[in-house]
């Protein structure tokens, strides 16, 4: 029979074995040990999103203001991520006839609420043209232009310099960014049909077993090491945001101090942003923007 020291004893070690940490495969640079904390363009702007209105952003979340006597800024009390969400892309369609509507075109509305055209090609009664041609936002490798397999695809004409959006970011102290997921353009976006895009157009690349999405991870991960972007939000819409580990994996590699992160709304303190002379009046900036860090088993 055994002795009650060593039943205690075999109790301890089964109770350790219970409460020793599971092991997981996680992003190891350092970043993401608490959430970061800041602002992410969506629920202001939603589509109506430019450099512009960016550096905008990121000038006011670095300037100073009066607090109990002492200029302090948003950034001051930790609120350093600035984070570019959807509408960056170039989501530019082609009519059957040749038009070309790019992506920063302007739709009239009837209710005088313009927003951006990325309904595609319409007839002269609104309806929706058939045959029309959607360029996916990420490149197939076929155009030199557009770089190599897996780049992904900016409209230029709202993002003009992208590298000089994020180095402002950096010389105001500031985390710029980056968003992976697409609700507008119909290729590789892992919500099209075979045969279709999402918004009934037709497009190179709508059939989404077509696109290689390791391939795509890679490019974006290259295309947020080059950019210098410190965060990345990956929406779990999209095929290219499911392989978390390979996110990881790549990333770590890279050598970059850039935290994986996953959507997660919660909003606090909401203060009216005011900026005169871009064309931007008014939005809402949001003071309380968390996110987590993936941690993939």
């Amino acid at each position: 029979m055994p002795s009650r020291l060593s039943l205690l004893l075999q109790q301890a070690v089964a109770l350790a074995a219970l409460l020793a940490p599971a092991a997981v495969n996680g992003i190891d640079n350092g970043v993401g040990v608490t959430p970061p904390m800041g602002w992410r363009h969506w629920k202001a702007f939603y589509a109506h999103i430019d450099q512009d209105i960016m550096e905008n952003i990121m000038e006011e979340m670095a300037a100073k203001h009066p607090v109990d006597g002492v200029p302090t800024s948003l950034a001051d009390l930790g609120y350093k991520y600035v984070g570019l969400d959807d509408h960056w892309q170039n989501c530019t369609t082609v009519c059957p006839n040749g038009t070309v509507v790019p992506s920063y075109a302007v739709l009239h509305k009837s209710n005088g609420q313009d927003d951006y055209d990325y309904q595609g090609c319409v007839n002269a009664t609104g309806g929706k043209v058939a045959g029309s041609r959607q360029i996916p936002w990420y490149s197939d490798g076929t155009d030199a232009a557009q770089g190599p397999y897996g780049t992904p695809q900016w409209d230029t004409h709202r993002f003009p310099d992208v590298k000089g959006m994020v180095a402002k970011g950096h010389a105001l102290g500031l985390r710029p960014g980056w968003y992976m997921g697409n609700y507008q353009c119909s290729g590789a976006n892992g919500q099209c049909a075979v045969g279709g895009g999402k918004r009934g157009n037709t497009s190179k690349g709508d059939n989404c077993n077509s696109w290689d999405m390791d391939k795509l991870v890679a490019g974006s991960v290259k295309a947020l090491v080059d950019y210098g972007f410190d965060s990345v939000k990956l929406d779990s819409g999209f095929q290219v945001g499911h392989n978390l580990t390979l996110w990881a994996e790549l990333l770590n590699q890279s050598g970059t101090k850039t935290p994986f992160l996953l959507p997660f709304r919660y909003h606090t303190n909401t203060l009216t942003f005011a900026k005169t002379g871009s064309g931007h009046t008014q939005g809402r900036f949001k003071k309380g923007y968390v996110f987590l860090q993936a941690a993939p088993s």
